[in-house]
C-alpha cells in the first residue's frame, strides 16, 4: 500500500471525497484492490485464532449482548439525524448541502449539535426497545417480549 501510494501516485483515501480531485474508487484502482486483497488476506490469518478466542463463554456473552443493543442503537441514532435535518435545514442553523460539500465534511455548527443530541434523547425516551409497546406485549404474551 505505502508502494501504491507513494511511489505510483495513488490517493491515500479509498473512500470517495467529493472535494478530492482524483478518487480511488471511481474508477476502481489498483490500490482499492490491493486494500481488499490485504483486508481478506488479514481476515484469514486471524480467523482461527479469533474462533478460538470467542470460543471462551464469556468472550461470546459480550458479543450476544452487543449484538442484541446494536441494530436498535443504530435505528434510533438514525431517526435522531433525520429528525434533526429536517428540522434544521429548512432553518438555515445547520450547514447547507452546498457548505457542506464545498468543506467536505459533514460536521455541524454547536447549535446543530444540540438539536441532534435533543432529539436522539427524545426518540429514547419516547419508547425504545423497552417502551409501552413492548410492555404491552409482554403483557399480553404472560411473560417477555422476544
Amino acid at each position: 500500500m505505502a508502494l501504491l501510494t507513494t511511489v505510483f501516485d495513488y490517493p491515500v483515501s479509498m473512500i470517495g471525497l467529493s472535494h478530492a480531485q482524483r478518487s480511488n474508487t471511481l474508477p476502481p484502482t489498483i490500490a482499492l484492490l490491493a486494500l481488499a486483497v490485504w483486508q481478506c488476506g488479514a481476515m484469514l490469518i486471524f480467523e482461527k485464532p479469533a474462533n478460538r478466542w470467542l470460543l471462551r463463554p464469556r468472550v461470546w456473552l459480550g458479543v450476544v449482548v452487543a449484538n442484541s443493543m446494536v441494530m436498535t442503537f443504530y435505528l434510533w441514532n438514525m431517526t435522531a439525524a433525520v429528525l434533526a435535518a429536517v428540522i434544521l435545514l429548512p432553518t438555515g442553523i445547520a450547514p447547507q448541502f452546498e457548505e457542506l460539500s464545498a468543506r467536505g465534511g459533514c460536521g455541524g455548527s454547536p447549535g446543530s449539535e444540540r438539536a441532534r443530541s435533543a432529539s436522539c434523547r427524545s426518540c429514547s425516551r419516547s419508547g425504545g426497545p423497552n417502551g409501552p409497546a413492548r410492555r404491552h406485549l409482554r403483557r399480553r404474551r404472560g411473560g417477555a417480549a422476544s
